[in-house]
């Protein structure tokens, strides 16, 4: 039987296959798994809503790219740009970049899709 391990905010993080659920679960707890839920769920769309007992499509967050600003970037959502990363308070983001070239930004708040966008800067002088 195949079952699907999920972390604290119902993201899956595993697939298991075991005969029983018991070994399935004990496995999801030793691995630090929140539990786990029979069946294959594709971690990429979907998650587990806990306090509804049932599994949901993934939604896209609602975030908007206007040059360098983001907007519509939920409070708690991690911004990552390159190697950087930083935690969102809810409020529109301008991102500052030292050299021009193409940066790949990334905003993550599961249970949301990921958000992606290339962003291309060009250093304007000042005048």
């Amino acid at each position: 039987m195949n079952y699907s391990a999920y972390d604290e905010r119902g993201i899956f993080i595993a697939e298991l296959a075991f005969p029983s659920r018991d070994d399935a679960a004990l496995t999801g707890k030793l691995m630090g798994a929140a539990g786990v839920l029979e069946g294959d769920h594709d971690a990429a769309t979907q998650w587990y809503d806990q306090l509804g007992g049932e599994v949901k499509q993934r939604a896209p967050m609602d975030v908007h790219v206007d040059g360098t600003r983001l907007s519509g970037v939920p409070a708690g959502a991690t911004i990552r740009v390159e190697d950087s990363s930083h935690v969102a308070d809810g409020s529109d983001v301008e991102l500052s970049f030292e050299h021009p070239g193409r940066y790949r930004v990334t905003v993550a708040l599961p249970p949301f899709l990921p958000f992606e966008a290339d962003i291309d800067y060009e250093n304007s002088p000042q005048i």
